[in-house]
């Protein structure tokens, strides 16, 4: 889902939503992938490399380290991570490599369960979903969980079965938020 028009100056937002059309497959785009998937392989991005090896994306650095950002993609989400000063000042040695990779792979680990777990079983399109009810799926009972799942990470509420991809810990815990 995404925006895919605008209207003239001062009309607002005419469409939003999956367009209607279809987009031919970009000629090289298994050799972009592979690039990116590099990027995080053997290059730059190597901080922000998931566990399941689904990762890709690119680094970047401004001149005098005043601006790093990764932007990368899995098999769930595109997450694009900034990090700077406000006041144009430069970090000391943060490149798109460092700071901002860390927190894309912290993010896109949290979160790549939840919306896996949003999915309707039989067309994988997302279900419509609302802040508090990501807040309540994202609820665990640690203690409970750790001792069920001996795969169990308590980052983000998910256990490794032995098969297919992570899934959320459904024991629920205390009302409390969600941390990343």
């Amino acid at each position: 889902m995404g925006i895919t028009a605008f209207g003239l100056e001062g009309t607002g937002l005419r469409s939003l939503g999956s367009p209607n059309l279809s987009i031919p497959e970009l000629a090289h785009h298994l050799e972009m992938t592979r690039l990116l998937q590099d990027v995080v392989e053997r290059g730059t991005g190597q901080a922000a490399a998931l566990d399941d090896a689904s990762a890709a994306g690119k680094t970047g650095t401004s001149q005098d380290y005043r601006d790093a950002w990764f932007v990368g993609f899995n098999k769930a989400l595109v997450v694009g991570v900034w990090a700077g000063n406000d006041d144009r000042t430069p970090m000391k040695g943060v490149t798109g490599g460092s700071l901002p990779a860390q927190i894309w792979r912290r993010f896109v680990s949290a979160a790549t369960p939840l919306v896996d777990h949003l999915k309707a079983p039989a067309t994988g399109e997302l279900t419509s979903f609302s802040l508090p009810m990501l807040v309540k799926q994202a609820r665990c009972d640690q203690a409970a969980c750790a001792a069920a799942y001996s795969s169990f990470r308590s980052s983000d509420c998910t256990y490794q079965p032995y098969a297919g991809p992570r899934r959320l810990c459904e024991k629920e815990g205390p009302d409390e938020p969600f941390n990343l």
